[in-house]
């Protein structure tokens, strides 16, 4: 339906009747937008959704023709077809300059138009049939699924839950029966282990829905199924919405990092800036325990002395710019071992070293919880720890050098890795 709303937008800003959609590409308007930088034609498509979105609460006859959209698309209607692949390619390139620019990829996408079909025939097929002999369920024999006013329902309330509609009046699938659809296909292709399923905190009922009645169908599938619910960003305007127009782009949110960080910090290389405002970003997002809104605050995430990314990103270069003012630095951080057990430690060593020693434990812990935020707690508190020591103790021309540098040497190892397992990198000079 979302598709439909931004289609339905395109033909009201390019001002088209509903003509057929392979016309409307030579649009005049559209054909400017084509030729256009992609940040335009995606702020336009953008707009297009916001409208449709719009009308489609406020106005019955903009519904009715979204709804007749909607199933052109699923009909694959030839008319329509050129505009559809036309907006998801404009889409899918825009998603792609932001994942590069996270670090990030992904390996396959799967489309609604797909999935919909696999869950339509599924909810179908199990609509008179019931679920494995193995469960307990002798109310559901005569179907998992039931026809209720016109539609196909799951029925939620019988285990707790609340009935949800599979597929609509319509005879369309509903976005229930595109997840299911979609569980059996990424299993498919797949055969994974575990699938973990990231949604926001609004749809933790939904989802129960969704994994009760995949257990109907394939017990053994829904138990490798996990959702990790998450809250939502906010902004001191209040709650981002991209039905009203209302938003924040992920690439702004960069930018803007980007930008105050270039106004505190003039001489820093582009690059540099580019590695420590998405480790801002990041950073800033995942500090937060899982499942939590999160008060989103440039100032907070820029601060290069509080609890923040480039405050590690920081620690980290300092730690390697008093690696550099040694010549043995390669020998001692790869070769040299140390004995510390009958050297007098000051107290700031002996707690970095204790602290390093329990890095490999807060790794594991924060992975069996799916919870990258001890790993955040971790990072700051060995960097302040780290800090305190460089203030109070000479390293360089020290009676302990060696051992200084090479606890020097340690703690830069661990934060870096730890950014690492964050997603973010860590320049050696800033």
């Amino acid at each position: 339906m979302h598709v439909a709303k931004a289609i339905y937008g395109i033909f009201h800003l390019c001002h088209a009747e509903f003509i057929s959609a392979s016309q409307i590409l030579e649009n005049n308007i559209l054909k400017q937008f084509q030729d256009d930088t992609l940040n335009k034609r995606i702020k336009f498509l953008g707009e297009a959704y916001a409208f449709g979105a719009k009308v489609y609460e406020e106005d019955e006859k903009a519904k009715r023709e979204i709804e007749q959209l909607n199933k052109k698309i699923y009909d694959k209607d030839p008319d329509l077809m050129p505009l559809y692949e036309k907006g998801r390619q404009w889409s899918l390139e825009y998603f792609e300059t932001i994942y590069k620019r996270l670090g990030t990829k992904f390996d396959f996408y799967y489309f609604e138009s797909i999935v919909g079909i696999n869950g339509l025939k599924l909810v179908q097929e199990y609509l008179q049939k019931g679920p494995p002999a193995s469960l307990d369920a002798k109310h559901l024999r005569a179907g998992v699924f039931e026809k209720s006013q016109g539609a196909v329902i799951f029925p939620g309330k019988k285990f707790g839950l609340h009935d949800r509609v599979f597929i609509n009046s319509l005879g369309l699938p509903t976005y229930e029966a595109k997840d299911l659809g979609l569980a059996f296909k990424k299993y498919n292709d797949f055969k994974f282990d575990q699938s973990i399923s990231v949604t926001g905190n609004e749809i933790i009922e939904y989802f129960k829905v969704i994994l009760a009645a995949l257990k109907q169908i394939d017990p053994e599938l829904a138990a490798k199924i996990k959702h990790l619910p998450h809250g939502m960003v906010r902004i001191p305007t209040g709650k981002m919405s991209s039905r009203s127009g209302n938003i924040v782009t992920g690439e702004w949110l960069l930018d803007e990092a980007k930008k105050l960080l270039k106004s505190k910090f003039s001489e820093m290389m582009e690059e540099v800036l580019e590695q420590v405002a998405v480790g801002a970003i990041k950073y800033a997002l995942l500090k937060s325990s899982l499942g939590h809104d999160i008060e989103f605050n440039f100032e907070e995430s820029i601060n290069i002395q509080g609890n923040s990314g480039p405050y590690l990103q920081y620690t980290f270069a300092r730690t390697q710019s008093v690696l550099r003012k040694t010549a043995n630095n390669q020998q001692l951080t790869t070769n040299k071992k140390l004995e510390v057990s009958s050297q007098k430690l000051e107290v700031e060593e002996l707690i970095l070293l204790r602290t390093l020693n329990k890095f490999p434990e807060v790794v594991e812990t924060a992975t069996a919880n799916f919870a990258p935020n001890l790993v955040c707690n971790y990072l700051f508190d060995l960097a302040q720890k780290f800090n305190l020591f460089y203030q109070k103790h000479k390293i360089i021309g020290s009676e302990q050098e060696d051992f200084r540098l090479a606890l020097t040497a340690g703690v830069g190892q661990v934060i870096k890795t730890g950014l690492n397992l964050l997603g973010i990198e860590a320049p050696e000079k800033m």
